[in-house]
């Protein structure tokens, strides 16, 4: 296949699909898949080890690292089109087009669970996977930013970000290649995708939704989608908050949208108040229990820090 394409690097939350995501766009695009996961994983069974303890042993011993790392360069500069699943392929292979797959923790979790992927990972319960998790990436985030000075959370590492949470594998590698082809073609991109179910509200507009404006907006929505008018939403610690567009997001909930595109505030601030002090004074359960009663669903979880 000529190179109509850059090389594509796939990194992001464990379980939030990216081996799977990455084969379905290989085979759409012809594309061959190269996943860093798999040979770790092939490595933890040959040296009779859990992910996790694998992980823990690849920070004594950094050749291993250097062998991969090196394999991605190398990989990275033929002429073949190559799909990377892997932590740091963004970094080794700095022309490709960089994505982040992001996903609920609760939801990976019970991914994780339910793969079955044998004694390398193995939990007993929800909670147990949650935690090891959990573990597990602040193990990656401490030695790449060790060994490479490079903080693998940071969004600006990358093209395009997206939710898997609550969309196929199928949708999500199709909105992966249509903003591929759009950012290869130097065309506009959304390049933060997130469900609309994860976004909570916050209390200066919830009060006062106009029920009309959101019929109205449903109607475009399914017609148009909200391609150009992201919504503005700040982020404290893992949760998202709607700061502008609480119509648009109730409409996208109603029309069962999977995925909407979003503005991630940068600051630490709004409105001159910390991000914690403008949650706490402007959300509470009561306001996301009407939420929910607007938009006709069900949270997975509430924020722990709202009363």
């Amino acid at each position: 296949m000529s190179k109509l394409f850059p090389n594509i690097s796939i990194t992001g939350d464990l379980g939030s699909g990216k081996s799977t995501i990455s084969s379905i766009i290989a085979r759409k695009l012809n594309f061959q898949f190269f996943s860093i996961g798999e040979i770790q994983r092939q490595l933890a069974i040959k040296y009779n080890m859990t992910i996790l303890e694998f992980n823990n042993y690849i920070k004594t011993h950094p050749e291993i690292d250097i062998e991969l790392d090196n394999t991605l360069t190398d990989l990275g500069n033929t002429k073949k089109c190559i799909i990377f699943d892997s932590r740091m392929a963004w970094h080794f292979v700095p022309n490709s087009f960089k994505i982040c797959l992001i996903v609920d923790l609760d939801i990976a979790a019970e991914r994780i669970i339910n793969a079955k992927r044998g004694m390398v990972e193995t939990y007993s319960n929800k909670n147990e996977a949650k935690e090891k998790l959990i573990e597990r990436r602040k193990i990656e985030k401490d030695r790449y930013l060790r060994a490479y000075n490079k903080d693998i959370t940071l969004d600006t590492n990358y093209d395009l970000i997206i939710d898997t949470s609550f969309s196929s594998p199928e949708q999500i590698s199709n909105i992966i290649i249509s903003t591929l082809t759009d950012w290869h073609n130097n065309k506009y991109i959304n390049n933060f995708w997130l469900a609309p179910k994860r976004l909570y509200p916050t209390l200066n507009t919830i009060r006062n939704l106009d029920s009309q404006l959101i019929d109205n907006l449903s109607v475009s929505i399914s017609k148009e989608g909200l391609n150009k008018n992201p919504i503005i939403v700040f982020r404290l610690d893992q949760d998202y908050f709607i700061y502008d567009g609480h119509h648009r997001t109730a409409a996208s909930i109603l029309n069962n949208l999977g995925l909407i595109p979003i503005s991630l505030l940068k600051n630490k601030t709004v409105s001159n108040i910390t991000l914690e002090e403008f949650v706490k004074g402007n959300v509470s359960l009561s306001l996301i229990y009407d939420w929910e009663k607007v938009c006709k669903f069900k949270y997975i979880k509430y924020p722990e820090y709202v009363v």
